[in-house]
């Protein structure tokens, strides 16, 4: 039989409500590790930092100041405070063994400055040896290496010892010595603060839960009583200590502890939702999560606790899609969508948002490339080249660093996917890349390419791909050895086994795939597994404002001193072993353009596209299309095989037909374009000739102007590169 809670008690709990939050005490004291902040290292994006600390009295911890690298400034931030009885040594890649007492956030202040976190809720550190874990949030911790006389600090109240770091909290082989550069801010623990564990938290019904008091006061009488709520409806429960409580029906239940002492009279604390009978864990999986419009998308519900209703939000706009389990929804139109899911098993509803999961473009022509990235190398012209991937999420042309990037040109009977056409090729004057001005925010990824080492670069190191700053790069050499790592992001170094680094001139091709939703990173070696690597699914973002190919930070650490490059791709999800020796076995049939051409007097230049499939070998029905010329004027298609033709091209031809016009592709064949309706449709089938198979046709449309003296006012569409394959 449960009791009412006794008059004073309550009165107590009504005074004890309205009591200050403990952030708002007076007097907080900050223990610093190096003031002021030099670091000379740091780790990846939402590493973390680890120290011994020994409380001699209690404290109440209310803020954690951090040294975050300087991409953060001026930017929220967080971190998240974790403690393990004892010590963090040999715990660092142990999760089992860390407890989070806080959270805190802020604002960013750059490298080497104060950036102050403050915690959501104060918490509570009893007398006794701890190790502690800082988690960045948002950003990376700096830290200064240990040199034995740097690593202890203490107060009256603290004494800490550093340290270690890892990349990825509690995995991997932590780096030591490391000192975290921080300063931890309390207010000394006088007074009552009451506090409980309970196992288990969650499970089926009927539950039992053991609850144990883990409350502590300052007063030397030690705790008088102790009264349990354990359903959140004002009746006590149990006055014991340390009770059990056996939870009959399904729900989430709020659990009141009120303790008082002769000193602090009653304080309590209430812990909302803490014990869920019949839990219920929503989650889903997408089939795709970026592609073209319309995008068909099949979504598949992974919940787990019997769930037995749901309803879907696929567009983030608050209208229920769907109440299927596992719905198809098509994206009419581009955008990136946020996905909600809400489930009930009959005791308990929960959600499960995930924020901008569908990513819809326009489709291109190439329908058979990669969905992000895909640069062949084959135009022999300037310093821009075609990304021909089928969407355009990212930009359709790059820049390269040089202009004489291109190499190996007409080499036949190579191994690999492209016979007879051209490669990036290594300059070892200064290396060669590519910034394609694509800024990746991906989860799930494949990248492959072929390389081919020119000279043995022993150690030297060599990035293949990266970005600015300290984010997502790949490299050989250096610390990689003669393999690949990819490094840089929450999921730790993902290392290849195989060397790349084998007799000059003999192509490899190379493949790095990533499922984030399995956590598998997968290398592949000339299309055969290399190795696997396990992560925590979820922690993966391939992201940085600038992907670029060849090199990190500079092209003068890139691989183009040592390597050739050719066919890189990109895509946004994880390819298996097939799909990747698919890829590599020829270079995708593309439609790309190229210049900018130039407009007439109807306001803008003619455009050409392609429709009728992609420019296969034996595809009869490929078709050009032409858009925008001017009603009633006569208009040339010209097609050619070059863009060069010894320097000749492109041809400024501004004074015959306006400020701006390029010729840009050699004229073998022309042909007459209908004037009337100021668009027009021209069959081109290809031939079904496997010698055809690697060709690239030129083509560009000129408007004859109406005037009658030079220039004649005409327009130039913008030059067009059909890469027939098989």
């Amino acid at each position: 039989m449960r009791a009412s809670l006794p008059a004073i008690g309550l009165a107590l709990l009504t005074a004890a409500a309205g009591a200050a939050p403990l952030s708002a005490q007076t007097g907080s004291q900050c223990l610093a590790t190096l003031n002021p902040f030099l670091s000379n290292n740091g780790g990846a994006a939402g590493g973390a930092v680890y120290f011994d600390m020994t409380v001699s009295s209690a404290i109440v911890l209310t803020d954690v100041v951090c040294n975050f690298a300087s991409t953060s400034s001026g930017l929220p931030v967080g971190v998240d405070v974790y403690l393990t009885p004892g010590t963090s040594v040999g715990n660092e890649a142990n999760p089992a063994a860390w407890n989070q007492i806080g959270s805190g956030s802020g604002l960013g202040a750059g490298q080497d400055q104060r950036s102050i976190c403050t915690l959501s809720v104060p918490a509570i550190i009893t007398p006794g040896a701890y190790g502690v874990a800082l988690v960045a949030v948002g950003t990376s911790h700096r830290y200064t290496n240990g040199n034995g006389a740097n690593q202890s600090y203490s107060d009256n109240f603290l004494s800490l010892q550093l340290g270690t770091a890892t990349n990825v909290p509690f995995s991997g082989s932590p780096f030591s010595p490391r000192v975290a550069n921080i300063e931890l801010c309390y207010n000394p623990g006088n007074g009552l603060f009451p506090n409980f564990s309970a196992t288990p938290t969650s499970g089926s019904s009927p539950l039992t839960v053991q609850f144990t008091d883990t409350s502590y006061t300052s007063d030397p009488g030690g705790i008088l009583n102790w009264a349990w709520d354990f359903d959140n409806d004002g009746n006590v429960d149990s006055t014991q200590q340390n009770p059990s409580h056996t939870y009959i029906a399904g729900g989430s239940y709020t659990v009141t502890l009120l303790t008082i002492d002769a000193v602090n009279g009653a304080r309590t604390e209430t812990k909302n939702d803490f014990v869920v009978v019949d839990p219920i864990t929503v989650d889903f999986t997408a089939s795709t999560t970026l592609g073209a419009a319309p995008l068909t998308v099949q979504f598949t519900d992974t919940t787990a606790g019997n769930p037995i209703a749901w309803a879907w939000d696929f567009e983030s706009d608050g209208i229920v899609d769907s109440t299927a389990q596992n719905p198809t929804w098509v994206y009419a139109t581009g955008g990136t969508y946020t996905v909600t899911l809400q489930a009930a098993n009959g005791a308990n509803i929960a959600s499960e948002v995930k924020a901008d999961l569908i990513t819809v473009v326009g489709a291109t022509n190439n329908t058979a490339s990669a969905d992000v990235l895909e640069f062949q190398f084959n135009e022999p012209r300037g310093q821009t080249i075609a990304n021909t991937a089928s969407t355009t999420l990212a930009p359709l042309s790059s820049t390269v660093s040089v202009a004489n990037w291109q190499g190996d040109a007409g080499r036949t009977g190579w191994q690999g996917n492209e016979p007879g056409f051209g490669a990036l090729a290594a300059q070892p004057a200064g290396g060669v890349g590519v910034s394609t001005g694509f800024s990746p925010n991906l989860a799930n990824v494949t990248v492959m390419w072929w390389q081919r080492m020119q000279t043995a670069p022993g150690t030297a190191l060599a990035y293949n791909f990266g970005g600015p700053g300290a984010q997502m790069r790949c490299f050989t050499g250096g610390v990689a050895g003669t393999g690949l790592w990819y490094r840089g992001t929450a999921i730790g170094d993902i290392k290849t086994i195989g060397s790349v680094q084998g007799a000059p001139g003999v192509w490899q091709h190379v493949a790095l795939s990533i499922d984030d939703v399995t956590g598998t990173a997968d290398w592949y070696i000339d299309g055969v597994l290399d190795s696997s690597t396990a992560f925590t699914p979820g922690t993966h973002v391939m992201t940085n404002s600038d992907f670029t190919i060849g090199y990190h930070t500079a092209a003068t650490s890139g691989m183009g001193l040592h390597y050739d490059v050719d066919d890189f791709r990109l895509y946004g999800n994880a390819l298996t072993a097939g799909d990747i020796q698919l890829a590599m076995m020829q270079e995708s049939p593309t439609f790309s353009s190229f210049g900018a051409g130039c407009a007439g007097p109807s306001g803008g230049a003619p455009s050409v596209t392609s429709s009728g499939g992609a420019p296969r070998v034996g595809n009869a029905s490929f078709t050009l299309d032409v858009a925008g010329m001017e009603p009633g004027r006569p208009a040339v298609l010209a097609l050619g095989g070059l863009v060069v033709a010894g320097g000749a091209l492109p041809a400024d031809v501004s004074f015959l037909l306006g400020t701006g016009c390029q010729i840009e592709v050699a004229q073998d064949v022309a042909g007459i374009l209908g004037n009337g309706s100021g668009s027009a449709s021209l069959p081109l089938g290809i031939p079904n000739n496997v010698l055809l198979a690697g060709a690239h046709l030129y083509g560009q449309v000129l408007v004859v102007g109406s005037g009658f003296s030079l220039p004649f006012a005409g327009a130039l569409s913008p030059a067009i590169d059909i890469n027939v394959q098989l």
